[in-house]
């Protein structure tokens, strides 16, 4: 079960046949056949193949419920910060069993935790040493304001730099902040044009992004008209 989820969303989007699925999921350590659940709909939503997987680990444990009824009591849940599923374990409908205790005996019953392997060279053998996870953070445009997509990127990277990580592998997180291109020529030219030395010294941050939106505004207005 310890998947990137980003590598289930691509293979199942290059799937089209069940047999075709199962091939694809083992070059990322799956086992197959696939779990069978006759509501799942594993080829178009990738979510569902853990949601299969999952019901099969926890079928041994809750013998009484369905299948099926195990398969729909796996949901997603609104908090990120507390994981990505949940087993909603009143909905098994077991009589004479408190939820409370089902909950218990799947906790010490039912193993999910990652397993190192997955990030050796090989996944029997430790010696000859981990596969190698390069993760480049949102490496920002110095010259440029920082966003909002950026630290979406950063808190996804760091997410899975962790999960990764978590696996076994050799992880080692880039963020490359060696911007040298048009936008920061654009930022040299409106400095040497508009630049203040009293505006920088008092804040320095604040002083170079209007510069850099000046002259992009200007620089943007000559290519325009030189279009014409």
């Amino acid at each position: 079960m310890g998947v990137v989820q980003g590598l289930l969303v691509s293979i199942t989007a290059l799937s089209t046949e069940i047999s075709q699925l199962e091939s694809n999921v083992q070059t990322v350590d799956i086992s197959i056949p696939l779990p069978h659940s006759h509501t799942a709909q594993i080829l178009v939503n990738p979510i569902d193949i853990y949601r299969v997987y999952l019901a099969n680990l926890v079928g041994p444990v809750t013998r009484e419920a369905s299948p099926q009824t195990i398969y729909g009591s796996i949901q997603w849940i609104d908090s990120l910060t507390h994981g990505g599923l949940v087993i909603v374990a009143p909905k098994f409908r077991l009589k004479g069993v408190k939820a409370a205790e089902v909950a218990m005996d799947l906790a010490a019953k039912v193993d999910l935790r990652l397993r190192k392997s997955l990030g050796y060279k090989d996944p029997s053998d430790p010696t000859p040493g981990q596969k190698k996870f390069i993760m480049e953070f949102s490496s920002p445009n110095i010259a440029k304001e920082f966003h909002t997509d950026h630290l979406r990127s950063t808190i996804i990277d760091a997410y899975l730099s962790k999960l990764y990580r978590s696996m076994g592998w050799d992880v080692v997180n880039m963020n490359n902040l060696r911007d040298s291109g048009k936008q920061f020529g654009l930022l040299v030219i409106g400095r040497q044009r508009f630049g203040f030395e009293e505006a920088f010294k008092s804040n320095p941050l604040s002083h170079l992004l209007e510069v850099y939106v000046t002259q992009t505004h200007i620089s943007t207005a000559k290519k325009r008209l030189s279009m014409k």
